[in-house]
């Protein structure tokens, strides 16, 4: 959050709630992502290769529905950062069950 900190505040000097909404959702998003998928693969290459995917077509090509950044025009991300707010709740939840799970499962062995 610290690198992408200067279109945070960029984004809230425009008074842009949308886009400074949508960043905040991405900035979140990704961590919870890497935090999940690690957690039910074991290691980071799971996530090395969604995320690289995800950038690919959200960021960098702009299709509409993968923009977890919010880097399109408000009128095409309506909606999307919704979305990514509850996969990221959704996959917090799964990665703090894994981990008990994981837990659980090393304290009885």
């Amino acid at each position: 959050m610290i690198t992408g900190g200067g279109v945070a505040v960029r984004l809230g000097m425009a008074a842009d709630w949308g886009g400074l909404g949508a960043w905040t959702v991405g900035a979140l998003f990704i961590p919870t992502l890497a935090l999940a998928l690690g957690v039910w693969s074991g290691g980071g290459k799971l996530f090395e290769v969604i995320y690289l995917l995800l950038w690919y077509l959200g960021p960098m090509q702009h299709v509409p529905g993968m923009d977890y950044l919010g880097a399109l025009p408000a009128t095409v991300r309506a909606g999307t950062p919704v979305v990514y707010l509850m996969a990221t709740v959704l996959l917090g939840v799964g990665a703090v069950v894994g981990r008990g799970r994981r837990l659980a499962r090393t304290s009885t062995d």
